[in-house]
């Protein structure tokens, strides 16, 4: 006697899981790649800072991009992190394509590779607020560093908490709606265990 899978709704189950982890990894990629995570106007200043680099558009004359030293050691965790997490997922979707020809084992190891993606990009979602606390410090080697940003009146930039005029910009809320994505295709690929539907034949 053996058992024989029955590929139907697991199938099913995995391309959807497929399309969310692509979605999801776009998503990610492209709010890395973008510095408004922090933006505000300061008196003849508007400024978008990013994980990997700060924009300045001093008095109308344009915004300015270069590069950025990460100068927040929360942040540059978060980057390793991010980092990390990206290169594990794009083999976790390599492997998704793989595990439609080769059910086994290749849909076990692509879940655990998951499980360490998310992992990571908790971690790394985790640190950036934690780092709102030093943007305001001031820079210590040049204006290339991620820092320097003037809060209204008293106020101060703290964990968790951004001052006036600052407040979270549109590349933090995709990076957010990026890994929802990612956690509800999580989701889905882990209803193929439990969905999983077996048939017994004799041989």
């Amino acid at each position: 006697m053996a058992l024989k899978f029955v590929r139907g709704l697991p199938l099913a189950l995995i391309i959807v899981w497929e399309l969310f982890m692509i979605i999801g990894w776009i998503f990610i990629v492209a709010a890395l790649a973008r510095q408004e995570w922090v933006v505000g106007s300061e008196p003849n200043r508007h400024v978008e800072v990013g994980l990997f680099r700060q924009c300045e558009d001093v008095n109308g004359q344009g915004e300015d991009c270069s590069h950025v030293d990460i100068n927040i050691d929360t942040w540059k965790a978060a980057a390793a992190f991010f980092i990390v997490g990206i290169i594990v997922l794009t083999v976790v979707i390599v492997l998704g394509f793989v595990s439609l020809c080769k059910f086994d084992p290749f849909l076990m190891i692509t879940k655990i590779l998951l499980s360490f993606a998310n992992l990571c990009f908790m971690i790394a979602i985790f640190l950036i607020p934690i780092g709102f606390a030093f943007l305001d410090d001031k820079c210590p080697k040049s204006n290339n560093d991620q820092c320097g940003l003037v809060c209204d009146g008293d106020g101060d930039m703290d964990f968790f908490k951004l001052c006036s005029p600052y407040e979270v910009g549109a590349a933090l809320w995709v990076l957010v709606v990026g890994l929802i994505l990612l956690f509800i295709g999580s989701w889905f690929i882990a209803c193929v265990q439990t969905k999983t539907v077996y048939t017994t034949y004799y041989n």
